[in-house]
């Protein structure tokens, strides 16, 4: 007699987990797939653009490409936990949900809740590990693959895939990289799920948090150095971006580097800007840097000579910069409204 296939779900709203669904997803095509992916859920549909249309997210999209049930609960209660009793799910993956998972659901499957997690942890749990990674200077981070308890990103480690973060990278090409180093993850740790894993306890006393990125973040502050402004630019790249508000307009920096030619005054305030020869240079901490992609709202991303022939900037002046508030800390909390 066959053996039965694993009953697997999996929960998630975002699109950093096709190789996660793809990996489950390839034991319906087996002959005698250990694993089976019925059910998934993902976030309610949500209006968005300016239309403010109802739109699926991509994870609803894939799943009904794959003809998998989807359901989408506007939050965790006791229906959805009546629904796993009921289908007796034995094996749940998470990754990139965006709910909670309370206490009361985490026990009702056989095998238990794993959560693929985009940092090395303890270091940085909570909602941004990909942005904070890159815009705090790391060199690398990674991907841990977690038994689910019911702290924020705490529970015991079963595996980690490291990835390098290249000082030329962007939020959006880490986000590919950390999706796909969950394929190799999983493959080498799927099966051991049901055995039950090997489970590391996190050193707690290194656990960092990092908190939920909003637009105010965007805003570049010149006070930092020269590598902290170029890692930011790279690190909210495509959202929220790398702002800076010049006449009451805030412009969108896609690219900048140094300035290495030691002719740009040294005693210039942070925040003071130049422009020189179609070329736009601001006063950092520890030297200049030259912006070399700008956007205005509404407009497209240019490089600095065309943006600057049809904008009508004072050629120098000072760029103001709001307060900032870490991304990092060493428990959890939230910004300040």
């Amino acid at each position: 007699m066959a053996k039965k296939p694993i009953s697997c779900v999996f929960m998630g709203s975002d699109p950093i987990a096709y190789n996660v669904l793809q990996f489950l997803h390839e034991g319906n095509q087996k002959e005698k797939p250990d694993f089976k992916l019925d059910a998934v859920f993902t976030q309610p549909d949500r209006r968005t653009g300016r239309g403010k249309k109802l739109t699926a997210n991509a994870i609803k999209e894939w799943a009904l490409d794959a003809k998998i049930p989807v359901f989408q609960p506007e939050r965790i209660d006791e229906n959805v936990i009546a629904q796993f009793r009921e289908k007796q799910y034995q094996l749940c993956i998470v990754m990139a949900y965006g709910h909670i998972i309370p206490k009361g659901l985490l026990g009702i499957s056989e095998f238990g809740f794993f959560n693929l997690h985009a940092s090395l942890l303890p270091e940085l749990r909570g909602a941004s590990p990909i942005e904070t990674a890159i815009v705090c200077g790391h060199k690398e981070t990674g991907v841990t693959l977690m038994k689910m308890t019911a702290g924020l990103d705490s529970g015991p480690i079963i595996d980690q895939e490291k990835v390098l973060i290249p000082d030329i990278i962007n939020a959006l090409e880490l986000r590919q990289k950390i999706a796909q180093a969950c394929y190799p993850l999983l493959a080498r740790n799927l099966d051991q799920l049901t055995t039950p894993p090997m489970l590391k306890p996190q050193e707690n006393e290194r656990a960092t948090y990092c908190r939920i990125i909003d637009k105010k973040d965007g805003y570049l502050d010149f006070s930092l150095t020269t590598q902290e402004i170029l890692d930011h630019i790279r690190g909210f790249y495509p959202w929220p971006g790398a702002i800076l508000d010049i006449e009451g307009i805030a412009l969108k920096i896609y690219a900048a580097k140094r300035d290495l030619s030691n002719n740009l005054p040294k005693e210039a305030v942070p925040g003071s800007y130049q422009i020189e020869d179609k070329r736009w240079y601001v006063k950092a901490q520890d030297g200049w840097i030259e912006l070399l992609q700008i956007q205005k709202p509404g407009g497209k991303i240019l490089n600095t000579q065309s943006f600057l022939n049809g904008a009508q900037i004072p050629s120098q002046g000072i760029i103001q910069f709001p307060e900032r508030y870490p991304l990092i800390q060493a428990k959890y909390f939230k910004k300040p409204a």
